[in-house]
């Protein structure tokens, strides 16, 4: 399994961040995301997950350890990662986008969600990472299916 944490790109963000401390502005969005039932990811441009926030995990059912530092295309079959890439691959021209899809959980099921895209740059302006802010629409989805 290629391990996707670096800690000479990425100082300060362990694979599992251990840094509670209010000042720091990772914890901070962290826990606002959290107080609003988002899920989040931080993920580099080949689709690894760097860091995730407590709510993603619990919108998963899956522990930290089974997340941080795997690649996206673990979680999805070969047919729905290449469709979400074909989703995503596009947008990124536009540095922040987003699309409907689904966030795969630890016990098998699909969770419909919409996933918020921003993307992270160097100093050089070259694409670093993304955040993904990442929003369960279940509730959305049975309220359509009514009307």
């Amino acid at each position: 399994m290629k391990q996707y944490h670096d800690e000479t790109r990425f100082p300060g963000m362990a694979p599992t961040p251990k840094s509670s401390h209010p000042q720091d502005p990772l914890f901070r969005y962290k826990s606002l995301l959290d107080s609003l039932n988002v899920g989040f990811a931080l993920m580099d441009m080949d689709f690894g997950f760097l860091d995730v926030n407590e709510n993603l995990l619990k919108m998963t059912g899956a522990p930290r350890e089974m997340v941080v530092g795997r690649h996206t295309s673990e979680f999805y079959s070969p047919g729905d990662f290449e469709r979400m890439k074909s989703l995503d691959l596009p947008l990124q021209q536009q540095g922040s986008y987003q699309f409907e899809f689904f966030v795969p959980t630890a016990d098998g099921g699909e969770i419909p969600a919409l996933f918020n895209i921003s993307i992270n740059y160097d100093e050089n302006g070259r694409p670093e990472t993304t955040n993904a802010t990442i929003i369960d629409i279940r509730e959305q989805k049975r309220i359509q299916a009514e009307l």
